[in-house]
């Protein structure tokens, strides 16, 4: 993007640095969802599916 706006590239100086770990199981928190709202709602589900 700065190449295309005519900017030099990033310094090693100005690239940002990860501070934290970051992990994520996006596929899973569906289905967790999916699960925990059934749960909350008294049904308890034995199979099913979740799509987008």
């Amino acid at each position: 993007m700065r190449k295309e706006e005519g900017q030099p590239p990033l310094s090693e100086d100005e690239w940002p640095s990860a501070t934290t770990e970051f992990t994520t199981t996006f596929f899973a928190d569906h289905a967790i969802r999916k699960i925990t709202e059934g749960f909350n709602s008294g049904n308890i589900l034995r199979e099913g599916e979740a799509v987008w």
